[in-house]
């Protein structure tokens, strides 16, 4: 049974069901325009679903500024700050970990939402997408002091907010893997 196969039972459970499963669209890793980015971009307006761009503060170009200017159904998402590893060679990838004071996270991330917001306006939403999916549980519960109101990873939707003032609205299908 490939993935698309176990998506589909489960979208067919819900119709049973009576239920309508409501969907999202993030797509990551965003910092310059590009061939793929246009073609995502046309799919989004044609098929008239939203699309969430997470976008990497540090190496965000002009051209991706350019790229979305005119799209009505974009937001952006911050996704980290430089989308650098930081943890151990033995650990699973992480920018923001266990393994960075969190001081200096939290200063990354207010600085990542800033150039986000003056670059894009009211089309960035302050949810924070770590990069990798993988966030410090400690650091979780300072996101919303640092101006930030959700967070996606990947996983089941959690059953009580992570931290008062903040959403988590994580993903659940990875179309790529």
């Amino acid at each position: 049974m490939s993935d698309w196969d176990a998506l589909d039972a489960e979208l067919d459970l819900w119709q049973r069901a009576g239920s309508v499963a409501t969907l999202w669209w993030r797509d990551d890793d965003a910092k310059a325009a590009s061939p793929a980015l246009s073609r995502l971009l046309q799919m989004s307006r044609e098929h008239r679903v939203p699309l969430s761009l997470a976008v990497i503060p540090a190496t965000a170009e002009s051209s991706l500024l350019q790229d979305v200017a005119t799209d009505v159904g974009l937001t952006v998402l911050q996704h980290g700050f430089a989308h650098a590893n930081h943890a151990p060679r033995d650990e699973k990838s992480a920018e923001y970990g266990d393994h960075r004071p969190a001081d200096v996270m939290g200063a990354e991330i207010l600085g990542g939402a800033t150039r986000l917001r003056a670059a894009f306006g009211e089309r960035f939403l302050p949810l924070f997408v770590p990069p990798w999916n993988r966030i410090a549980p400690g650091l979780v519960a300072t996101l919303p002091s640092l101006g930030i109101v959700g967070l996606s990873t990947y996983g089941p939707r959690p059953s009580a907010s992570p931290a008062s003032g903040l959403r988590q609205v994580n993903t659940h299908a990875d179309l790529i893997d």
